[in-house]
């Protein structure tokens, strides 16, 4: 916000949300929350009164609102699996009049409504990437198949309003270790980082489903 910035601590005593005033430096007040190794960063919404925050803990992983003025809970949702490491929320506007905290966990995208913690819709993935676009998100998923031994891509487009997801393509196993996945170009090219290559693949403007080839390899 303008007068504080959110730090989440993640060990011992200093584990959760601290608030620090920008101006002194002086706490403003602290959450304390088993966030885990790996909780991604705070998020604010409604013009910066609530803040959001996902607690990576194994055993009980959760998104926390707080009152970014008291440091009071709002509300807190229980999640289905360990959320994603490093994984941000994704804060949507005006999604049907509500406003979307889009979560991303090992095998499941959630949409919680920021003003209340309930869930709109779950969509079950293994995902390994999400990118965000106006009305709909999108879905790397990078399973691994026990027939052949390895990894395969699919691709997803998943609705803001319902969070129906709908196949964009899906490449045959093709790779024993995949280590990342992201989105470049304004989200137009996917890049695909294996044990021994990389690849670049474009990434599909309809919900077509359609067998993607390799853009460069």
């Amino acid at each position: 916000s303008k007068q504080s910035v959110y730090l989440v601590g993640i060990y011992g005593c200093n584990a959760g949300v601290h608030a620090m005033n920008l101006i002194n430096g002086q706490t403003e007040w602290f959450y304390t929350l088993d966030v885990g190794k790996g909780t991604a960063p705070v998020e604010l919404a409604h013009d910066g009164t609530v803040a959001l925050v996902c607690s990576a803990s194994k055993t009980t992983p959760s998104v926390h609102a707080i009152d970014t003025t008291t440091g009071a809970n709002l509300w807190q949702q229980a999640l289905p699996s360990p959320v994603c490491e490093d994984m941000p929320l994704h804060i949507v506007e005006d999604v049907a009049g509500t406003t979307l905290c889009i979560v991303q966990t090992d095998y499941h995208c959630l949409a919680l409504d920021v003003s209340t913690g309930e869930v709109r819709w779950t969509c079950n993935t293994i995902a390994r990437a999400v990118c965000h676009e106006h009305k709909t998100c999108i879905v790397c998923c990078a399973p691994y198949d026990r027939a052949t031994g390895f990894t395969r891509l699919e691709l997803s487009r998943v609705a803001y309003e319902t969070g129906v997801a709908t196949p964009l393509y899906t490449e045959p196993p093709f790779v024993k270790a995949l280590y990342e996945v992201a989105f470049a170009l304004h989200n137009t090219v996917m890049v695909v980082y294996t044990h021994s290559t990389i690849y670049a693949y474009d990434v599909p403007a309809t919900n077509e489903r359609f067998a993607a080839r390799p853009r460069w390899q």
